[in-house]
């Protein structure tokens, strides 16, 4: 393993450091093992050494836990070079303690874009520390006046949002235009043969304390209705959810139409006929067993 730098370094440092134990084939074709207390020089040798000393066929990592991260990049021109420089320089050479062990970064990058002649600077930065978030979304048809609607449903939340403590509340528009669906193989979610561009709307929060809990998921669940409302006052609903973005309350196969459900219904009830992935696995959207029918 060559090192390991990541996002969560600041808290734990190389990835390689990390590795409690190696499993490795060694050149005499033999099977060894090295940690801490078998073969401790070559366990010291593989963390950084990269691939000198055999083929490692299992390695035992320490884990810790982790939920969502956020992160982002921040974007500058190339008037501000000698101000991220200072900063980047404030930052690294900070003793321990002084900063947030969980913020990771500033990954600092200068770039030259030929194509349009520019000169740019941008900072990566993350946070590794779980936050409360929350996603959820609803579809819409590219509508001019029902976007604006959104774009205002969103100013009026953060008016009841603003007490709430940590908060960061994203409305995000994307394009989703016809050919992006039709392209490629045949899938599940029942736009292939879709013919109007929609938009998928997304809103999400992160949030700090629990008491706060319900607030959000009040005024999460109120806008999207307000959304689905208005829209379809304009002949601009859509029933389709894209699943990734969707809380927990949502119903995204629901939108998928009605065949395309009884096709994943009937592939489940084909490969997993005892239901184990619908009853036992936790997480994730299920797919309403109860209500099949074959």
């Amino acid at each position: 393993m060559p090192g390991g730098l990541s996002f969560f370094s600041p808290r734990v440092g190389f990835v390689c450091n990390n590795i409690l134990s190696y499993e490795i084939v060694l050149a005499n074709g033999t099977l060894a093992t090295a940690s801490e207390t078998v073969n401790q020089g070559l366990w010291r040798a593989l963390k950084g050494g990269s691939n000198n000393f055999g083929i490692v066929t299992k390695f035992v990592a320490r884990s810790f836990p982790s939920t969502n991260i956020w992160g982002g990049f921040l974007y500058m021109t190339s008037s501000k070079v000698s101000q991220l420089i200072d900063a980047f320089h404030q930052f690294t050479e900070s003793k321990p303690g002084v900063y947030d062990e969980y913020a990771a970064g500033p990954l600092v990058c200068f770039s030259y874009v030929q194509k349009i002649g520019i000169r740019a600077l941008s900072t990566h930065l993350v946070y590794t520390k779980p936050e409360k978030q929350k996603f959820v979304t609803t579809t819409v048809k590219n509508d001019h006046a029902t976007l604006v609607e959104i774009y205002a449903l969103f100013e009026r939340s953060v008016e009841a949002l603003r007490r709430v403590n940590g908060m960061i509340w994203t409305l995000v528009l994307q394009p989703l235009p016809p050919a992006s669906a039709m392209k490629g193989q045949l899938d599940s979610q029942g736009l292939n043969t879709r013919t109007e561009p929609l938009v998928v709307v997304l809103f999400t929060a992160v949030w700090k304390n629990k008491a706060d809990d319900f607030l959000v998921e009040q005024t999460t669940r109120s806008i999207i209705n307000s959304i689905d409302l208005y829209a379809a006052s304009r002949g601009a609903a859509d029933p389709y959810r894209y699943l990734n973005n969707c809380a927990s309350w949502q119903k995204p196969f629901d939108g998928y139409g009605a065949e395309n459900k009884r096709f994943l219904q009937q592939m489940s009830k084909t490969y997993d006929p005892d239901g184990l992935f619908q009853k036992a696995f936790v997480g994730g959207f299920k797919l309403d067993m109860d209500s099949f029918r074959s």
